[in-house]
């Protein structure tokens, strides 16, 4: 037990050691003026090597020098967005961070974040980097951080007889910003799913959203140019639903070019194959139920990429020689998958496979 406690403690400290180290390394490059390469450089030295500067509250410190001031630093904020490209740090750290930021009395700043926000938002995803479990709930962070920006703008309009500059042009890019998430199937996805999840921040959000729409009852917020569409597209969110609005307008299937979905059910299908060989028919016939309506495709679309990762993964294994994994897969594609298929099609209803 004594070696466990000092194994921890030795962590704690060196992880608070590498960040006091990242922290001087900010400092140095904001006086020194450094371009993009010259802190990627650096940066590269101070993180261990295949270690993700998540682990070090890389994004944190970033964001906490960008924003320290009234206005944002602009230099330091191109930092963030190298680690970003870089994959230094993940999205889901960056928009927790940005979703903490509470100094709504700085539209300098906001209007920075939310430009930055803006600017990262069609690059946000889970394919082949490791995002974890916490994308859903930093974005969910996100749209309440959102719903308080627009509703502080609406607060400050409430009280006073104009409109100022500042507060135009979060309206402006606020109003962009909720176009590409509302437009983004994946991201209303996984909104949905932190909804689901984190119960006590969805309240919260019902709550904003009711001091919303009591302002905007005010002639002087109606009046804002974006506030309604705005109000629009944020409910839209706060109230998503698998079969709602959102999903059936974001239908992918509406144009030549469709997308595949073997990406995320070949790898669910390969692992839960071999770490759980006994789960039951009606355990997968749910879980790729949740994921054809999550991304809203017909059933014979999920019959056949159901069909393809279990073949995928049988052509596999057929290259290792290994004779016991082979007859696993043999028994999964051939015996496994038709009672997967039967067990679906009687789930939603439909007697044949069109």
């Amino acid at each position: 037990m004594p070696s466990i406690r000092s194994s921890s403690s030795t962590m704690a400290l060196d992880n608070a050691n590498k960040s006091s180290l990242i922290n001087t390394t900010l400092l140095r490059a904001w006086r020194e003026r450094w371009d993009n390469f010259q802190w990627g450089t650096y940066i590269k030295s101070v993180l261990p090597k295949g270690v993700s500067g998540d682990a070090f509250d890389l994004a944190d410190n970033i964001i906490q020098q960008a924003v320290i001031g009234s206005d944002a630093n602009k230099l330091v904020l191109s930092y963030l967005r190298h680690s970003l490209c870089s994959r230094q740090i993940s999205h889901s750290s960056v928009i927790m961070r940005i979703a903490k930021f509470d100094g709504f009395d700085r539209p300098y700043c906001l209007i920075a974040l939310l430009d930055f926000v803006d600017s990262i938002m069609n690059g946000v995803t889970c394919r082949t980097i490791k995002e974890e479990t916490s994308l859903p709930g930093a974005l969910f962070d996100l749209l309440y951080w959102l719903t308080q920006v627009f509703s502080t703008v609406l607060e400050a309009q409430f009280s006073s007889d104009f409109t100022s500059t500042q507060h135009q042009q979060i309206l402006n890019i606020l109003k962009k910003l909720l176009d590409k998430i509302v437009a983004n199937q994946f991201i209303v996805a996984n909104i949905f799913v932190a909804k689901r999840d984190n119960v006590e921040l969805f309240k919260k959000l019902q709550e904003k959203s009711i001091i919303i729409k009591n302002n905007m009852n005010n002639q002087k917020c109606a009046a804002l140019t974006n506030a309604k569409p705005i109000e629009t597209l944020l409910m839209k969110l706060i109230l998503v639903k698998l079969d709602g609005e959102v999903l059936v307008q974001n239908n992918s299937l509406l144009v030549e070019d469709i997308e595949t979905i073997t990406y995320c059910l070949q790898p669910y299908i390969a692992v839960n194959v071999l770490l759980h060989p006994n789960c039951s028919t009606n355990n997968y016939a749910s879980h790729l139920q949740m994921i054809q309506q999550l991304k809203n495709y017909p059933m014979w679309r999920v019959y056949s990429e159901l069909i393809r990762s279990a073949l995928i993964s049988l052509h596999n294994v057929s290259n290792e020689n290994d004779i016991s994994r082979e007859s696993m897969w043999y028994a999964f594609t051939f015996i496994r998958v038709p009672h997967i298929i039967k067990q679906l099609n009687s789930i939603s209803g439909k007697s044949s496979l069109k």
